[in-house]
């Protein structure tokens, strides 16, 4: 267990530098290690070196994953829009304000993904640009300044927001798990769907 925790949450950087004015691509590429992980987790494959036949794969799971969540996007709207209307008490005003971010940033990323998986090349363009431009080598003690400091500042909101939004997936997946074990324990709680994957029936 220990050595799990180590490897995943306290994980030490293997490289250790002599002289930490030396960079090379490799800096580069762990600031957005993270980003790079959570586009595989739906579908999207950037900065990839793929063949042609597994990119046709990975973007038609993307779009069946895209499909149930423009199927499920109406529904999800008509149930906000319906609590709204129906809200009577300061509680369930409550509700509604609890729905329109996660709704909102929903719609948001599933465009702003859409846009990476058609104008792929554009987002990788962007990213090996910036990549050539890189220092590799030592630099000056002004360089290692600016440079030291823009990537403690990136990392810090990268990891930051990638940890913040695994917290609230588990905060949404844990609550089905907790009321079956509820249930097998005799108590009367409600039943609840296990949201691993978002469908827009109920199966």
């Amino acid at each position: 267990m220990t050595s799990l925790l180590r490897k995943y949450c306290f994980k030490r950087k293997s490289k250790q530098r002599f002289n930490q004015k030396v960079y090379d691509k490799s800096d580069y590429d762990e600031s957005y290690a993270p980003t790079k992980k959570v586009l595989g987790w739906v579908a999207i494959r950037m900065t990839h070196n793929i063949s042609d036949n597994a990119t046709k794969w990975w973007d038609r799971f993307y779009w069946f994953e895209m499909f149930n969540l423009f199927l499920a996007g109406p529904s999800e709207l008509v149930s906000m829009v319906s609590t709204a209307y129906e809200a009577q008490t300061f509680r369930d005003s409550i509700k509604v304000f609890r729905m329109m971010p996660c709704f909102g940033c929903v719609v948001l990323s599933m465009f702003k993904s859409i846009n990476m998986v058609i104008h792929r090349p554009v987002f990788e363009n962007l990213t090996n640009e910036l990549r050539a431009m890189w220092p590799q080598g030592e630099v000056s003690d002004e360089e290692h300044e600016i440079i030291s400091g823009a990537l403690k500042q990136l990392n810090i909101i990268v990891k930051g927001y990638y940890w913040c939004n695994n917290a609230l997936l588990i905060s949404f997946l844990s609550p089905p798990y907790f009321i079956t074990i509820a249930r097998y324990f005799g108590h009367d709680s409600p039943m609840g769907l296990h949201f691993l994957y978002w469908l827009p029936f109920n199966p």
